[in-house]
């Protein structure tokens, strides 16, 4: 479906697919983890993710929320369970 397209042809940035001689299509942002280090990408996001400063966790928190359309009004809600 994709195998002829590379990138720069198709509309919408990362819908674009990459061509390799060596790797099957795929996005150029999934491309790109198929050639960085692995295990840096890895230390880099857990480092990032346990940083307890508040406006770097709040910005995490606002992309997550953004990105996956997260319902906050139930997040504000604490839930009582029967004891």
């Amino acid at each position: 479906m994709h195998a002829g397209i590379t990138i720069g042809e198709r509309q919408g940035g990362l819908d674009a697919v990459a061509t390799s001689p060596i790797l099957p299509p795929m996005k150029p942002n999934v491309l790109l983890q198929y050639i960085l280090p692995h295990r840096f990408l890895s230390r880099i996001v857990y480092w990032a993710t346990r940083w307890e400063w508040a406006p770097w966790k709040n910005f995490l928190i606002g992309q997550i929320v953004q990105r996956y359309d997260v319902d906050m009004t139930q997040a504000a809600q604490p839930v009582m369970y029967p004891r």
